[in-house]
């Protein structure tokens, strides 16, 4: 479980995403990844149906998928931003930029549901059945988590955004 949860075991994750960001900087880099990233995307997504199905699950604490499962995750998921980056439409669908406008609330709000949502969905898992319950209760945890991301957007988010222009950005290079 500490494999999963902690930092430092998941540092490969936030790698991914710098390499990404630094990549997409550097001209020799973009092109490289251009060339690359499709192949990569494909090999990383046959890696991860490996992992799955050699583990025989997806749950992230079994061994394999919080080793190899997560890092090929990260991979697809570097794969899929650059392709996005490289001028697709997908990520400017607007659900999706809303998503992210509050993204950051969803991911600090849904922890804390997580738990209050095992004791409130029991009872509706147990009368719809362990599949639609699921489906039920990951779609009211969806919600109240974007519900309180929203509020916690426009009562706190918002009120820093604002102190942004206070501060002079500098080149480290």
């Amino acid at each position: 479980e500490f494999l999963y949860r902690l930092t430092p075991f998941r540092v490969d994750t936030l790698a991914m995403g710098a390499l990404l960001a630094v990549g997409v900087r550097d001209e020799r880099w973009l092109k490289r990844l251009a060339r690359w990233y499709r192949p990569v995307w494909v090999l990383a997504l046959a890696g991860l149906c490996a992992v799955v199905w050699m583990a025989g699950t997806s749950r992230n604490n079994h061994p394999l998928v919080a080793t190899w499962g997560f890092s090929l995750l990260s991979l697809i998921y570097a794969c899929t931003v650059f392709h996005a980056h490289n001028g697709s439409a997908v990520l400017r669908f607007p659900p999706l930029r809303t998503l992210g406008k509050y993204s950051y609330g969803v991911y600090m709000m849904h922890f804390p549901l997580v738990g209050y949502f095992f004791i409130w969905m029991a009872p509706v898992g147990t009368a719809l059945g362990p599949s639609l319950g699921a489906v039920v209760a990951l779609a009211l945890g969806t919600c109240a988590s974007l519900g309180l991301a929203l509020i916690s957007w426009h009562l706190v988010e918002k009120r820093f955004l604002t102190l942004k222009d206070r501060f002079k950005a500098f080149n480290a290079g």
